[in-house]
């Protein structure tokens, strides 16, 4: 499924705060931990009790989210 599949879902069109890149790229998998990212995985970032998801926004596209 394409990024752009995933976001056109009425659920998510209010929760995505922001797009960048191409859209129509395929999402092979999703996670939260950046550890865990691959190429085309979709990295989403969530703001805990102990750690903020944004601060590995930059090396999860660096490991090809």
């Amino acid at each position: 499924m394409t990024l752009a599949e995933l976001i056109a879902s009425p659920d998510l069109e209010r929760a995505v705060i922001d797009r960048h890149g191409n859209l129509n790229i395929e999402v092979t998998a999703l996670t939260d931990d950046s550890r865990m990212v691959k190429p085309g995985s979709l990295f989403v970032a969530v703001k805990g009790e102990r750690v903020d998801g944004h601060a590995f926004i930059h090396q999860s596209v660096s490991a090809g989210a």
